[in-house]
């Protein structure tokens, strides 16, 4: 049987690539990596793009709430 979890609303995924510049974290405008993992509100879903290149962070990042990388 699968796994449902709640309906996830547009406000919930934050949305992150190698060169992003935005700070609304959106599909239209992403962030980068960091700001959008350390921004994230609980429950949130971080998606990262990978077609962008590799993500190199240069030093550790710490989620401060429970989010779906």
């Amino acid at each position: 049987m699968p796994i449902v979890g709640a309906p996830v609303s547009a406000e919930t995924v934050r949305y992150a690539t190698v060169t992003g510049s935005g700070s609304d974290c959106t599909e239209a405008e992403p962030c980068d990596v960091r700001t959008a993992l350390t921004q994230a509100p609980a429950g949130a879903i971080v998606d990262i793009r990978g077609d962008g290149g590799d993500h190199e962070l240069r030093s550790g990042i710490t989620a401060a709430r429970d989010i779906t990388i």
